[in-house]
């Protein structure tokens, strides 16, 4: 429940994106829901102290903190792809965004590594498992902020908005029904569904 709930709610919350960025620079955006995404460690970290609460609050208020952090991830995400993709020259944005996406799963593999040990390391020496989850948010959120601050440093193009990639979903759903299930997807992809 901790990954399925969040991550439903906070893909859906992607669909909202668009009307920001006609309300407010990309730049401003992403870097203002970066820091709401950080600040949310605050509240998580809490959790580790509180110990006088029994039943499912705790757990209930950790889901509740941890999908408003995805969701405001999950906003950030399509302005930042947007932003970034205007930075990277279009002949290299394939080779840019794979080489940052190994870049990105290593040292997630490795952080993931060190903070097991680092909590067995809480959990038999000191007794306080507790303690060191708090300590691993505490260092999630440094970083999110670490991050936000280079975002804030980084140029911002001016957004050329090209309307005919907009379209809603009963337009989606009315193309579907024209053109047939089996032409949605292109024909030249490994994907293609024959009926």
């Amino acid at each position: 429940m901790l990954t399925s709930v969040p991550n439903f709610i906070a893909n859906f919350s992607q669909l909202a994106t668009p009307k920001f960025v006609k309300k407010t620079s990309r730049k401003s955006l992403v870097t203002s829901l970066v820091l709401l995404q950080a600040l949310m460690w605050v509240p998580i970290l809490s959790l580790s102290f509180i110990t006088r609460i029994d039943g499912l609050i705790i757990p209930l208020l950790l889901i509740f903190f941890y999908t408003l952090y995805l969701t405001f991830g999950s906003l950030a995400r399509p302005a930042w792809s947007s932003w970034m993709g205007d930075l990277v020259p279009e002949e290299e944005r394939g080779k840019f965004f794979g080489r940052r996406n190994e870049i990105i799963g290593f040292t997630g593999l490795i952080s993931m590594i060190f903070a097991g040990f680092f909590l067995d390391l809480f959990k038999g020496w000191w007794g306080n498992l507790f303690l060191g989850f708090a300590i691993l948010f505490f260092l999630a959120m440094i970083a999110r902020l670490v991050s936000r601050y280079y975002l804030i440093k980084q140029y911002e193009p001016k957004f050329k908005e090209d309307e005919k990639y907009y379209f809603s979903f009963s337009q989606f759903v009315k193309k579907f029904g024209e053109e047939g299930e089996d032409q949605i997807i292109s024909e030249d992809s490994p994907f293609t569904l024959r009926w």
